[in-house]
């Protein structure tokens, strides 16, 4: 329904979207504030014995009323699969490596690493995540962070 809407505005493309007017966006939803994500950085890097995927994300939240950031931040995070224990033969041990590695570069799962960057963004505000609401108990007590 959102895609709709926004594709019913002009705004079919993400680029539109973050480019767009704020208080536009506000208005079209009425909200208090508009949260933009980026992908800065979503690949997989192949080293012969193992592969590197990497998300990186950039997160903006923008005031409704001031179309001003209110709150930034930026996560990544590289994971490089574990190898399994050794088997005792060594050669066995470094083309079950390559395997590994082709697999992953082949096939890489973004998407638990997404939601491990999401889950630590948008954690509580002690921990450094998303500012909390108005209908929080530590509202307005983070604004330091």
């Amino acid at each position: 329904m959102v895609k709709h809407l926004l594709e019913d505005d002009g705004l079919a493309d993400p680029d539109l979207v973050h480019n767009a007017d704020t208080l536009k966006l506000c208005a079209l939803f009425g909200t208090d504030s508009v949260l933009y994500v980026c992908i800065e950085r979503w690949d997989a890097k192949y080293m012969v014995l193992t592969t590197q995927v990497t998300v990186d994300f950039d997160y903006k939240m923008k005031d409704c009323k001031t179309g001003g950031v209110i709150w930034s931040e930026r996560k990544n995070m590289v994971y490089s699969p574990q190898q399994s224990q050794s088997s005792g033969n060594p050669l066995a041990d470094l083309i079950a490596m390559a395997v590994t590695a082709a697999i992953t570069k082949g096939a890489p799962n973004y998407m638990p690493m997404a939601h491990q960057v999401n889950a630590a963004v948008f954690a509580s505000p002690q921990s450094g995540g998303i500012p909390a609401g108005p209908y929080l108990p530590e509202y307005r007590k983070d604004y330091d962070q």
